[in-house]
């Protein structure tokens, strides 16, 4: 994630403890979210690491892999190097999403009442 930031950002990590003239954090995590999911997914640390510490191919590459196999007939030698499951499919993954929109549905509804600013 630090080099994703660092790379495509020019961002330091470090800044995330670090605090302005005004006391506020110098990177929060809204901006580090909106900056990694910026970074394109065949260019990522963090993509390369969930993926055996290959990078994972572009859009371009999986098309062309594609396009060669329906013409050959044959599997492409690299198919095996795709990922083998979409994360979004793990039922634990799922289940965390689930947990963090209940409170960030909370924690709007108390910012909303007054109760926590």
């Amino acid at each position: 994630m630090e080099a994703d930031l660092s790379r495509h950002h020019q961002i330091d990590l470090c800044d995330r403890w670090r605090f302005d003239e005004h006391g506020r954090r110098r990177l929060t995590l809204r901006q580090i979210y909106v900056r990694l999911r910026d970074v394109p997914a065949h260019e990522s640390a963090v993509a390369a690491v969930e993926n055996g510490g290959a990078p994972p191919p572009s859009r371009t590459e999986v098309l062309l892999m594609q396009l060669i196999e329906s013409w050959s007939g044959k599997d492409h030698p690299l198919r095996d190097q795709l990922p083998k499951h979409d994360p979004e499919a793990d039922p634990e993954r799922q289940k965390a999403r689930a947990q963090a929109k209940r409170r960030a549905r909370e924690r709007q509804r108390q910012i909303e009442a007054g109760e926590i600013t």
